[in-house]
């Protein structure tokens, strides 16, 4: 074997593993941003189930304090407008809770197809950086071909 051949092969072989490895680096970190896009989905539907529960909550509390300022003025809670006042409450809560919970579902929704794409993204890497590695020993072949006639 001439030297010529040696660095040729040499080169080739060393050109083909940075460029996959350049791809995997790539595809490992698209991947990486894939998780953090998922973590954050679920964080965001964590988050507003609690702050949909706290409107709930809060809903209540404000249902016990009117009625404790409607008995305090000795009027019958059970009844007449202190009921309808209290059912109005925990009925603007409820649709405030429900409001949260479709908001966060929307967004962790477009939180997960933005860390698929990254998935995706990655698969697609991997499989550029394979066929580059090839594209390179061919191109690297043909200039042997030419160089040694």
């Amino acid at each position: 074997m001439e030297p010529i051949t040696g660095v040729i092969i040499g080169s080739t072989l060393l050109s083909m593993y940075s460029q996959y490895q350049a791809g995997e680096a790539r595809a490992d970190s698209l991947e990486d941003q894939k998780a953090l896009g998922l973590m954050a989905a679920n964080e965001t539907l964590l988050r507003a189930k609690f702050n949909a529960d706290m409107t709930i909550a809060e809903g209540r509390k404000i249902q016990g304090e009117q009625r404790a300022i409607y008995a305090g003025m000795g009027v019958d809670v059970n009844t007449g407008s202190p009921l309808d006042m209290a059912h109005e409450t925990a009925y603007n809560a409820f649709k405030e809770s429900k409001k949260i919970m479709r908001e966060a579902n929307f967004n962790a929704s477009m939180q997960r197809a933005g860390a698929y794409a990254y998935g995706e993204e990655a698969n697609r890497t991997r499989t550029t950086s394979l066929l580059n590695s090839f594209d390179t020993a061919g191109k690297s072949y043909a200039k042997y071909k030419l160089a040694t006639g």
